[in-house]
């Protein structure tokens, strides 16, 4: 486990704009929303959206562990932004889901 951790040393800025690209895939979710199909559209949407929720917590966690070790303050402010802009969405599809889950 140390090793993965070794790994991702430093590259809260990758992991920033990895989160970044899984975007799309929850846009997607959010633009054909009600949903028109049966649970199967929302058990997806929740998979896409915990997805991309946790890996916005781990890149967080990582860039808090980065910025203790010394890793410069503007590339930890420009990770910081760009984990918030991938948030957003991914936060907004898991209230949908669970709103109309709630519903039924």
């Amino acid at each position: 486990m140390r090793r993965i951790s070794d790994d991702f040393r430093f590259r809260s800025l990758t992991i920033s704009v990895l989160a970044l690209l899984l975007v799309p895939f929850t846009a997607g979710g959010i633009l054909n929303w009600p949903p028109v199909v049966s649970r199967t559209f929302l058990l997806e949407a929740a998979a896409v959206s915990l997805f991309g929720i946790s890996v916005c917590i781990a890149g967080y966690a990582n860039l808090i562990r980065d910025e203790h070790a010394g890793y410069p303050t503007s590339r930890v402010s420009l990770a910081a932004m760009l984990l918030l802009i991938a948030f957003a969405p991914h936060a907004i599809l898991a209230v949908l889901v669970i709103h109309d889950l709630l519903a039924k």
